[in-house]
C-alpha cells in the first residue's frame, strides 16, 4: 500500500509537472502572441498616423494648390483687362487718326476742287485771250 502511494504519489509529480511545463508552454505561447498583437497594433497605429499625415499632407497641398490657382487666375485676369485697356486705348487712336486722315483728305480734296476750279477759270480766261489774240490777228490782216 506504501508503495502503490508512493507510485502514485510519484505519479501525481510527474503529472504537476508535466502540466507545469505545458503552462510554461502555453505561457510562453500567450507572450509571443501578446508580442505578436502588440506589434500588429503598433503596425496599425503607425498605418493610422501615416494616413493622418498623408491625409493632411494632401489637404496642405490641395490648399495651396487651390491657393496658387486663385492667384493665377487673379494674375490672368488682371493682364487680361490690361491688355483690353491698351485695345482699347489703341483702338481711340486709331479711330482719331483715321479721322485726322480723313478731315486732312477732306480738306486737300476741298483744297484741290479750288484749284481745279481756278484753273478751269483761268483755263477759260486763257481761251477767250487766245481767241481774241486770234481774232486780233485775223483782223488787221483783213483791214490791210
Amino acid at each position: 500500500m506504501l508503495s502503490s502511494s508512493h507510485r502514485n504519489n510519484w505519479n501525481l509529480k510527474a503529472s504537476v509537472r508535466e502540466l507545469q511545463r505545458r503552462c510554461m508552454n502555453m505561457c510562453e505561447e500567450r507572450d509571443a502572441l501578446d508580442l505578436m498583437l502588440e506589434k500588429r497594433e503598433n503596425r496599425i497605429k503607425s498605418a493610422d498616423l501615416e494616413q493622418e499625415e498623408f491625409q493632411k499632407t494632401f489637404q496642405e497641398k490641395e490648399m495651396a494648390l487651390q491657393q496658387k490657382l486663385g492667384q493665377l487666375e487673379q494674375d490672368w485676369r488682371a493682364k487680361l483687362e490690361r491688355v483690353m485697356e491698351e485695345r482699347s486705348e489703341q483702338e481711340q487712336r486709331v479711330k482719331q487718326e483715321i479721322q485726322a486722315l480723313l478731315l486732312k483728305l477732306f480738306k486737300t480734296e476741298q483744297l484741290h476742287q479750288t484749284q481745279i476750279c481756278d484753273y478751269e477759270v483761268k483755263y477759260r480766261d486763257s481761251l477767250k485771250l487766245v481767241s481774241e489774240l486770234q481774232r486780233q490777228i485775223k483782223e488787221p490782216e483783213v483791214r490791210v
